[in-house]
């Protein structure tokens, strides 16, 4: 083999090696996007990331007579559920995730630099969006930007909305839950948690939660 030969290939295994060394770095940021979820549990594969669970947004109620009963505690509804939410995957000993209080209480120590994470602009996720390209309108896109960077996240679940219906055989929840790519402002999954019938409003609202934990880590 010639001098010349020697050193054409030299050039080729360098150029190759340099390639091979920019695909790899392409394909390795330095937090991966979330592989897709299971059916079974559609949030496992972000249990051992990083994650927000933002303060649930809106409470409806399924009749106008519990309406009338019930707005005047929808506040304290709202609370219980977060609370429960964050006992439920406690209990499960899911460690990475951020719940509501603490995300309260970092707002407030940045306010001015965030968003309320309790008046976030979500009334189009009051009906189930499906994950999908389209980017989150503004300025909600925004705001769970500025909320995820303070827990140097990439990922927020939302939880828009808790229906509570009051039927003569007892109260029962459904809520509509969001994972949201915080970087692109996209949906990767969205999906409705139901619990069963039970007598009081208080322990449907713990029915939700329990529900909502088996999305990441099974009972």
């Amino acid at each position: 083999m010639g001098p010349l030969t020697r050193l054409k290939r030299t050039v080729l295994a360098a150029a190759l090696a340099g390639a091979t060394g920019c695909a790899s770095a392409a394909t390795t940021p330095r937090e991966q996007e979330a592989p897709p979820p299971s059916p079974a549990a559609p949030l496992a594969v972000m249990a051992g990331r990083t994650v927000l669970v933002l303060p649930v947004q809106y409470v409806t109620f399924s009749d106008s007579l519990s309406r009338n009963v019930q707005l005047p505690l929808a506040g304290q509804y709202l609370a219980a559920l977060d609370d429960s939410i964050s006992s439920a995957l406690a209990e499960r000993g899911l460690k990475s995730w951020t719940f509501a209080r603490a995300i309260t209480a970092s707002a407030r120590r940045n306010a001015g630099m965030t968003a309320d994470p309790h008046a976030l602009a979500a009334e189009r996720l009051r009906r189930l969006v499906k994950a999908g390209d389209s980017p989150l309108s503004e300025p909600l896109a925004s705001q769970v930007r500025s909320l995820v960077a303070l827990g140097d996240a990439r990922y927020a679940v939302l939880p828009a909305m808790i229906r509570l219906d009051n039927r003569i055989a007892g109260a029962r929840g459904s809520l509509l839950v969001y994972l949201i790519d915080a970087r692109t402002s996209r949906i990767q999954w969205s999906g409705e948690v139901s619990g069963e019938g039970t007598t009081s409003v208080s322990q449907a609202l713990g029915r939700v939660a329990r529900h909502f934990a088996d999305l990441v880590v099974a009972p």
